[in-house]
């Protein structure tokens, strides 16, 4: 008997089933390894051979489609491999086919699968905002939202009895409550964190958040995250997990009083990404042992 290929990997299979159920919420239908040329009408329009050649033999992971099976948006993992420079090339090459055509595509790997940011996954924090901002547009169209008011996931309210089902794309909400409850009983010199968030030149974004934890230490956490040819607004998400990595922190430190730095470790780091980087959102608290702060009418650091 002859032994088929398996048309998904492990990853892949526990992204397609986290996919599933997002899109079960919202009425899509996921369909798995399709080809380029199956979803975007290539032909006759005016790209070149090389990326004609690549629509035929390449495929998409994931394409979520409504219920009259036209697809709505495509979802690729991106699995290690994907660090090679030949599947970086492809990589490169399919997001600029999506972007030709405006088809709206994910870059996941595992850590968009975790379940863990208010009891969901980042993916599906992903795409449920931006169904809440198709609603949110369709509602100022029709003159239901004043036209100057701008859509922000973070700050809607939703039915429910717990803090995930009334507010589960404010990410940071319960990790800031139980700081502030942290100072209050005297176990922490600072009530808030301080958060500094920065854009390279490909507009993937990059982070920084730190607290004061002892009269002379800092905890501080730093991540990154991807740009992506997705039609929301992702600094939103991103400034809320920088608390959340930060908490996740804080809990070690409390338990074994270790990942405590000297605040010039921190200072330093900030110098190192204003060089490299454009400034895009943060906050700083005066009281900080750590002595940066900016002017966000200029942008320049003090």
């Amino acid at each position: 008997m002859a032994l088929f290929k398996r048309l998904v990997n492990r990853h892949e299979e526990k992204a397609h089933g986290e996919l599933k159920s997002v899109a079960d919420d919202y009425g899509y239908v996921v369909y798995l390894k399709v080809r380029v040329a199956d979803v975007l009408p290539i032909e006759n329009s005016g790209i070149t051979q090389e990326q004609y050649t690549y629509a035929l033999k390449a495929h998409f992971d994931f394409v979520a489609c409504d219920g009259d099976y036209n697809p709505v948006f495509v979802v690729e993992f991106d699995g290690p491999s994907h660090q090679a420079d030949v599947q970086r090339s492809r990589d490169s090459m399919k997001d600029g086919l999506c972007k030709r055509f405006d088809m709206p595509i994910l870059r996941i790997n595992t850590n968009h699968l975790v379940q863990k940011y208010n009891k969901a996954s980042l993916l599906r924090w992903i795409v449920s905002a931006w169904e809440l901002q198709k609603s949110f547009d369709e509602a100022q169209e029709r003159g239901q939202i004043p036209w100057d008011e701008g859509f922000d996931p973070v700050m809607l309210w939703h039915p429910g009895k717990t803090v995930e089902e009334i507010h589960p794309h404010w990410l940071s909400l319960k990790p800031r409550h139980i700081i502030e409850q942290l100072h209050k009983q005297g176990r922490l010199p600072e009530a808030y964190s301080c958060q500094f968030v920065f854009m390279d030149d490909a507009d993937n974004y990059h982070g920084i958040e730190w607290m004061d934890v002892t009269d002379k230490t800092v905890l501080c956490v730093e991540t990154a995250m991807r740009s992506q040819l997705f039609p929301i607004y992702l600094g939103d998400l991103f400034s809320e997990l920088l608390p959340v990595l930060l908490f996740e922190k804080l809990e070690h430190f409390l338990s074994t009083g270790q990942g405590a730095v000297e605040p010039r470790a921190v200072e330093q780091r900030v110098a190192d990404w204003k060089k490299r980087y454009r400034f895009a959102s943060g906050h700083s608290s005066g009281g900080s042992l750590v002595k940066v702060s900016l002017s966000l009418a200029s942008g320049h650091f003090v």
